[in-house]
């Protein structure tokens, strides 16, 4: 199957997500208005920057010696799980004795329960576990039980929270309780899974561990930094700035952010495809530059259509208060499309084992946006924020490209000049893409219309 067969099966389930979060944001938006969405943004960032910089990245490494078969599996998972609590159990203990330095930095105009803050901290031991098992089965390259652990989180997430929300009226509790359910329901489901197959080896292996903590290092710094370059913008508003001015900026540019869905389903299928033509001494070149210029066309028209709708689909949804954020997304949208394009660019860069450049590369936007921050912020509030993610959004796309030009010798007019065959590949792929859907629609409706038959003749 081809890259873009492939990658559009991915989208598809991609998109059943996507209309369950806007439905749910909806729920949500509406209930909690700009003021409670915005601390509950805050509370995610706390979440988020936990996830990334708390843990050793072990669960990352553990793909790579499970492949390698030189450790038993039992001894693998003891040992991810056991460094996993650890660190988990240490950032709950720092975070919980500095609660009050929290919410004097970020939430210090909002009236908040503490509570809520000190029980977020003990998802992290969840969180952890839960992405543990998820990788684990990745390794093993059981994609039902892996795709099944997204689904739960998916579902009974929203479920809960909104359930809780409209009907028992519990505010920012129901969106935190529903986070832990759906965490916890799911790393259940995956140690159920695993430990059915593999049993846990009670053995600390101090050569593994000196083994990961060398692999999981660069990860860990490659990953700190690209998540820095995407959402320090979203923490330096939630410093400077109000609850609701946080909600404006971080919807404004997570709506932006949408198009990166598209981006991911193909740059999950072009990393392994890098990989096995780097390995097997072919080039992996041609498909890179091929993928970056077709996918630059179809984010640029999802762009435009964006554009078109983003003003009266806010409007109607979320409600006149919510229109500031529609700037927001005007601002970012056209940087972040290069930006997420040029993700493909990343992917080879990690295919070929180069991962040093990408960690060359999101140094320099790093500090750019960081100063931008703090210069346009107190003057432009969150409209400043995003003037500065957009600049250091084109800038690392535009850094990402060159050096990607000039290490693999493509050319800038291959890369970035569209030509006829790329339209008509897109066209192809969008009719098997509506066909597929038309086909499922049909023999759904099909084997509803065969059931109410079946019920008939037995009445």
């Amino acid at each position: 199957m081809s890259i873009g067969k492939k990658s559009l099966s991915l989208f598809s389930r991609d998109i059943v997500f996507t209309l369950l979060s806007l439905v749910t944001g909806v729920v949500i938006t509406r209930k909690l208005g700009p003021v409670g969405l915005g601390t509950w943004a805050v509370l995610d960032l706390i979440n988020n920057y936990g996830r990334v910089f708390g843990g050793l990245r072990f669960e990352i490494s553990s793909v790579y010696f499970l492949g390698q078969s030189k450790y038993k599996k039992g001894e693998v998972i003891f040992l991810i799980n056991f460094v996993s609590l650890i660190c988990s159990f240490f950032l709950l203990i720092f975070l919980a004795n500095h609660i009050a330095w929290i919410k004097s930095i970020f939430l210090k105009t909002t009236d908040i329960d503490q509570r809520l803050i000190f029980v977020l901290l003990f998802h992290f031991p969840i969180l952890f576990l839960k992405r543990n098992y998820h990788y684990f089965l990745l390794a093993q390259e059981d994609t039902t039980a892996f795709n099944t652990m997204l689904v739960i989180q998916e579902i009974i997430n929203p479920i809960i929270s909104i359930t809780l929300l409209i009907f028992f009226d519990f505010g920012l509790w129901a969106l935190l309780i529903g986070m832990l359910v759906g965490s916890f329901i799911s790393m259940i489901y995956g140690i159920i899974k695993v430990h059915s197959k593999v049993r846990m080896i009670f053995f600390f292996n101090t050569k593994l561990f000196r083994e990961m903590v060398s692999f999981s290092s660069k990860v860990y710094f490659s990953e700190g930094l690209g998540f820095l370059n995407i959402y320090v913008s979203n923490l330096t508003t939630a410093a400077l700035l109000s609850p609701s001015a946080l909600a404006f900026f971080s919807m404004g540019k997570g709506k932006a952010e949408w198009l990166n869905r598209i981006t991911s389903a193909v740059s999950t299928i072009l990393y392994p495809r890098i990989s096995n033509l780097h390995g097997a001494n072919k080039d992996p070149v041609t498909v890179t530059t091929d993928a970056f210029r077709i996918l630059l066309l179809i984010l640029c028209f999802v762009g435009i259509l964006f554009s078109l709708f983003i003003y009266p689909t806010v409007l109607l949804l979320y409600g006149a208060e919510f229109l500031p954020m529609v700037p927001i997304f005007f601002i970012v949208l056209p940087s972040l499309i290069l930006f997420s394009v040029a993700n493909l660019q990343r992917q080879y860069f990690l295919g070929i084992g180069r991962t040093d450049i990408l960690l060359k590369i999101s140094i320099i936007p790093l500090l750019l946006q960081i100063g931008l921050c703090f210069l346009f912020i107190p003057r432009y509030s969150f409209l400043g924020a995003a003037y500065a993610a957009a600049l250091t959004f084109l800038l690392t796309a535009i850094l990402t490209i060159v050096v990607y030009c000039r290490l693999s010798g493509a050319s800038y007019k291959n890369l970035l000049i569209p030509s006829k065959q790329d339209f008509v590949l897109i066209v192809r792929l969008m009719k098997e893409y509506f066909v597929r859907w038309f086909i499922r629609l049909r023999r759904l409706f099909s084997n509803t219309d065969n059931m109410v038959a079946e019920v008939e003749t037995e009445i």
